[in-house]
């Protein structure tokens, strides 16, 4: 996947006594499941600064791991108390992936 229309202020401030996350637009480059090649899907980080303020590029490939379904996956995203950065890409009805991993491809 490629990382689409990323800058610098979509990214807050580092984890601490506050667990920030922030949602990042990516494009597919091959087919994933039911996701089409092509298509945008909306990924949230969290504490995204801890990656790495210099991994966050525009137009360069990611590869993801998503976290699932299971008891604590959803423990660590949908019930976790993470501040999750507004964007403007909340009225977006595209898919939304809660990121365990990412990793930038050289």
């Amino acid at each position: 996947m490629k990382l689409i229309d990323y800058s610098t202020d979509k990214i807050p401030a580092g984890c601490g006594v506050i667990a920030f996350a922030t949602t990042l637009k990516f494009e597919l480059l091959e087919n994933v499941g039911t996701l089409k090649k092509g298509q945008n899907i909306l990924v949230i980080i969290t504490c995204p600064r801890e990656l790495g303020m210099e991994n966050y590029m525009n137009n360069h490939q990611y590869e993801l791991t998503v976290y699932g379904n299971s008891i604590e996956d959803r423990k660590l995203t949908e019930e976790y108390p993470w501040t999750i950065i507004r964007s403007k890409y909340e009225n977006e009805k595209l898919p939304r992936l809660w990121c365990k991993e990412l990793k930038i491809i050289k």
